[in-house]
């Protein structure tokens, strides 16, 4: 064997990502070696005998994996892998959260989160650390609070490390759904399109999918230095008009699972008001009208349009008085 073998076979093993894949219809995970998106599929297709038609890979919180996401997924990552027509509906236990957060307030809602924790008959650790019990808020390893890991499936060291990683998630989320529904517009726009999504991709990962947002040690954080993160209102509210709508995802296995049903929600509705008027924008568009697609960017991925919401503050209805500028669509 020459040093040609050895140095070809390990560039390939260096590429190889190893992923947990389960089905909706068998939770048993197995363990695939994939070199690609489309080598993952195959792959996972053929070990849980699942014909290959209309197939789609998923986070387990329903985040869409894509050969981009694919590109970025950690080792280890469990995925889920869908049949055509099979979507992720939120997890068992935060739709429980997000009706309690709904329904409930004060010592009642500890009392429910608590009791949705708890795995025997003894309660689990309050919401506030008990008298006596050193606040592990501070805390930042794995190794130093191994119980606000629990049930977590990922391979995130540290606190911010994971709050990262799932505002990340969010962000992508938001991409990829923009996308397929961009795929849906007029032939005539789709190279434009094509291009466009292109290039905002490549800002978001410069941008590293604005993951600093649930970041307490970046400067660009939504919370404050310890972590605690305020409801920042309706889409049409100056402010939230409920005191104890703030959250700690830092001190607690409860509180990040109470964070996890928290929004960050498009003042400028994403599908509804920007899409199509990126869609119209791009039909007209022509050597002397370019697309803004800054503009869209920001109204799309960044602050300037979204809102970190708690879920009773979060209205999915129609945000129609809130539209896209029409002197900003286009640079000028």
């Amino acid at each position: 064997m020459d040093a040609g073998d050895d140095t070809a076979r390990s560039s390939r093993k260096q590429r190889l990502k190893g992923i947990k894949v389960m089905s909706l219809g068998n939770k048993r995970k197995i363990g695939v070696a994939a070199l690609s998106f489309s080598d993952l599929i195959n792959k996972a297709c053929a070990r849980l005998q699942i014909s290959r038609k209309g197939v789609s890979i998923s986070l387990p919180d329903g985040t869409l994996v894509d050969k981009d996401y694919f590109d970025v997924l950690d080792n280890q990552t469990t995925v889920v892998l869908l049949k055509a027509g099979e979507s992720l509906q939120p997890t068992a236990i935060v739709g429980l959260v997000e009706q309690l957060l709904r329904t409930w307030r004060g010592t009642e809602l500890q009392d429910g989160i608590r009791a949705l924790l708890r795995d025997d008959g003894t309660p689990a650790a309050l919401l506030a650390p008990p008298a006596g019990r050193p606040c592990r808020t501070a805390l930042s390893r794995r190794a130093d609070d191994p119980d606000w890991f629990q049930g977590l499936d990922t391979a995130a060291a540290t606190k911010e490390e994971y709050m990262r990683r799932r505002c990340e998630a969010r962000v992508r989320g938001y991409f990829y759904k923009s996308r397929d529904q961009l795929r849906a517009a007029p032939a005539a726009a789709q190279p434009l399109l094509t291009s466009l999504l292109s290039d905002m991709l490549d800002r978001l990962r410069a941008d590293r999918f604005h993951g600093h947002r649930f970041d307490r040690g970046h400067a660009g954080r939504l919370c404050d230095a310890a972590g605690t993160f305020a409801c920042q209102g309706e889409f049409a509210a100056e402010r939230c008009g409920y005191d104890d709508h703030r959250v700690n995802p830092y001190s607690s296995r409860e509180q990040r699972i109470v964070f996890s049903t928290w929004n960050l929600d498009h003042r400028i509705e994403r599908s509804r008001t920007i899409l199509p008027t990126l869609v119209e924008t791009a039909q007209s568009a022509g050597p002397h009208r370019r697309v803004n697609s800054d503009y869209f960017y920001r109204l799309l991925f960044t602050t300037e349009n979204l809102r970190l919401v708690h879920v009773v503050c979060h209205d999915k209805g129609s945000h129609d008085r809130f539209t896209c500028d029409p002197k900003l669509v286009y640079v000028r």
